[in-house]
């Protein structure tokens, strides 16, 4: 199950839904180039609806199982695309 509660923000249902998808899907021990273009449709599909924080990203990954080094890299690509 997908949860943002942890970090205080709800995701909008659209980016819910693709989120569940990402870590529904994701090998996440050892992300797969199909994992980052999902996660690449989350930014995309999302951009400047909700903009979650680095540490709140970083929870909301960490709280659906994805090892800290991983969620870590997700963050700061999150992170890049959010500026560009």
């Amino acid at each position: 199950m997908v949860t943002s509660d942890a970090v205080g923000l709800p995701l909008p249902p659209k980016g819910k839904k693709l989120f569940e998808h990402v870590v529904f899907h994701a090998d996440k021990s050892l992300l797969h180039g199909l994992d980052w273009d999902r996660f690449y449709r989350i930014v995309r599909d999302n951009r400047m609806k909700v903009q979650l924080s680095d540490p709140a990203m970083k929870r909301l990954l960490l709280d659906n199982g994805f090892p800290e080094r991983n969620a870590a890299m997700i963050c700061e690509v999150y992170w890049h695309l959010e500026c560009i």
